[in-house]
C-alpha cells in the first residue's frame, strides 16, 4: 500500500552557493560525513551530487508527510541505486516502510523522486 510519494527539483548553482558561502558547517547541517565523502569523490561533479542528495531527501520529507532534520536523512548508494537512511526519528518512521527511491541530474539541475509504500504486516 503507497504512504506517499514526493518530488524535488533543486539548481545546482544554489547548492553551490550554499556550500561555498558557509563552508564546511552547512555542510554538516544538511549531510552526513559519509555523504560528504560519497560527494567529494567526484572532485568536478561534486556539487552535482550534493544537489541530488539534497532533492532526494526534500522529497522524502514530502512523501512521508512530516519534518524531519535533513542531517537526520542519509542517502547511500547501495549497488547503484539510491536509498535513505536515518537516524532517530527516521529510523522509526521506517521501520514498518519501504521507501524506494531515484535521483537524475543533468549540468543545472538534480531531480529526486520519491515512493514510500507500508509494508504488509500479514508476510
Amino acid at each position: 500500500m503507497i504512504y506517499g510519494i514526493g518530488i524535488d527539483i533543486v539548481d545546482v548553482k544554489r547548492i553551490e552557493r550554499m556550500i561555498k558561502n558557509k563552508k564546511k558547517k552547512s555542510l554538516t547541517k544538511v549531510f552526513s560525513l559519509k555523504e560528504i565523502e560519497y560527494c567529494e569523490k567526484y572532485k568536478e561533479k561534486r556539487y552535482l551530487h550534493y544537489a541530488g542528495r539534497f532533492a532526494l531527501k526534500e522529497s522524502f520529507i514530502k512523501a512521508a508527510n512530516r519534518a524531519f532534520p535533513l542531517r537526520d536523512i542519509e542517502v547511500r548508494n547501495i549497488n547503484n541505486v539510491p536509498k535513505i537512511f536515518g537516524k532517530k526519528a527516521v529510523k522509526k518512521f521506517l521501520k514498518d516502510k519501504e521507501v524506494f527511491s531515484s535521483i537524475s541530474h543533468i549540468e543545472d539541475y538534480a531531480v529526486a523522486f520519491c515512493l514510500i509504500c507500508q509494508k504488509n504486516s500479514q508476510q
